[in-house]
Order: C-alpha cells, then sequence, then structure tokens
C-alpha cells in the first residue's frame, strides 16, 4: 500500500470511528468507480479532495468528509445545484449525507460533465452532413430544370422549323 492510500484509508478510518454509520468510505468507492481520482490528503486535512476530468470536458472538484459531499467552483453551482437537498453558497454547493442521495451526485456531475461536449460534437457533425445533403439536392434541382428548360426550348423551335415550311 503507498503512502497516499495509507494516509487517505487512516482518515477514513477516523472518520468512521468519530461518525459511527457514516457512508463516507462507500461513497469513496462508487466515486473511484465513476472515474474520480482520490488526492493525497494534507498533514491536517479535513476532508479528501475527488476530482474528476472528462476527457474533452471540464474538471469538477468534491470535497468529501464524514459528513457531505461539496461540489467546488461557482461554474458547478447550476449544475449541483438542481439536485435535491443541496445546499447553494457563494462558492460552493454542499451535499449534506443526511439530505441527498450520494450516489445521484456523483452521477449527475460524472455524467453531465462527461456527456456534455460529445453531444455538441455530434450535433455539428449531423448538422454539417445534413447542410451538405441540403445543397446537393438543391444543385441537382437547379441544375436539372436549367437542362430541362433547354431541351424543351430546343425542341419547341425546332417543331416550329419543321412545320414552317409545309405550310
Amino acid at each position: 500500500m503507498s503512502g497516499s492510500e495509507s494516509a487517505i484509508e487512516k482518515l477514513l478510518q477516523r472518520w468512521e470511528e468519530k461518525n459511527p454509520g457514516t457512508p463516507v468510505r462507500p461513497v469513496v468507492e462508487r466515486a473511484v468507480d465513476l472515474g474520480f481520482t482520490v488526492a493525497e490528503p494534507g498533514t491536517f486535512a479535513r476532508s479528501l479532495r475527488l476530482e474528476y476530468a472528462a476527457p474533452a470536458g471540464r474538471a469538477v472538484t468534491l470535497q468529501v468528509d464524514a459528513r457531505s459531499l461539496t461540489a467546488v467552483g461557482a461554474d458547478v453551482r447550476d449544475r449541483a445545484g438542481r439536485v435535491h437537498g443541496a445546499v447553494v453558497r457563494r462558492k460552493d454547493v454542499q451535499f449534506p449525507f443526511d439530505a441527498v442521495d450520494p450516489d445521484e451526485v456523483l452521477g449527475v456531475l460524472a455524467a453531465a460533465t462527461a456527456k456534455k461536449p460529445q453531444l455538441s460534437r455530434a450535433i455539428v457533425v449531423r448538422a454539417a452532413a445534413g447542410a451538405g445533403a441540403l445543397l446537393f439536392v438543391v444543385a441537382l434541382l437547379v441544375g436539372g430544370t436549367a437542362a430541362s428548360s433547354e431541351t424543351d426550348a430546343d425542341t419547341a423551335s425546332s417543331g416550329t422549323e419543321a412545320t414552317a415550311p409545309a405550310t
């Protein structure tokens, strides 16, 4: 076990001793399962830092202790504040374990962060493909109508010339 893992384990054990029944350990384990990394706590750490960096999205930092999760940063307030039981503050959003479902919090923050950039790329690609197809169809219609008009005009004028001498 590395030094950071043992420091994390010691902190979790201390919280569990002081707060029997705290869901902090399952919350940390669930966060790791979703792709969060646990930062090594400092000497006098009062919380663990959980970081989620989506491949093409914004990073999310959560702090967890024996009693709550906290989403850090004003940029996550809108997203995180929608969770039932969230306590929205000026620079962060707190999620007390007795008022929220920590799995929901982790899922909402990880999923929204990871999918948002991918969704917008897909929409752009589809829109570009649709616009290209539309331009192609319009070009075919305009080109086909012009060629058809020229052929009709040639037929009409040659038909007139052919009937004129017979008269």
